[in-house]
């Protein structure tokens, strides 16, 4: 069986919007939804294609990992923000901060009385 570099779609609409077009040549990584935690090595995107069903396909320099499921994630570490936050005060309200970022450092912040999670990791920016 030869290795899979292409998938046909990335989320249960089975589309693929434009962006990964625009994502050719980015450093990827894919992460689990179920854990968050990158699967496999990095990878590179060489060429994509956006519409519906098979004729939508993402194409990776390297094949994908045998651990990526359906719906996982394919996320550009080229793109991908970076997040720091430290000795902030964060007081009652809703919650303290949602983090769609690789490469989190959050060091010596106070999270006092506050509604819900103090802070809610989202690999990818899904439901934020």
């Amino acid at each position: 069986m030869h290795p899979r570099l292409t998938t046909f779609f990335i989320d249960r609409l089975r589309w693929i919007p434009g962006s990964p077009t625009r994502m050719i040549g980015d450093t990827v990584a894919f992460y689990s939804r179920q854990t968050l935690q990158q699967i496999g090595p990095e990878n590179t995107i060489v060429s994509a294609t956006a519409d519906f069903g098979p004729n939508a396909t993402i194409t990776f320099q390297q094949p994908v990992p045998k651990g990526v499921k359906n719906y996982d994630m394919v996320i550009s570490k080229t793109r991908v923000s970076t997040f720091s936050a430290t000795g902030c005060l964060f007081e009652p309200g809703g919650r303290g901060m949602v983090v769609s970022a690789v490469g989190t450092r959050i060091v010596n912040n106070t999270f006092r009385n506050l509604h819900s999670a103090s802070i809610l990791f989202l690999e990818g920016g899904c439901g934020a």
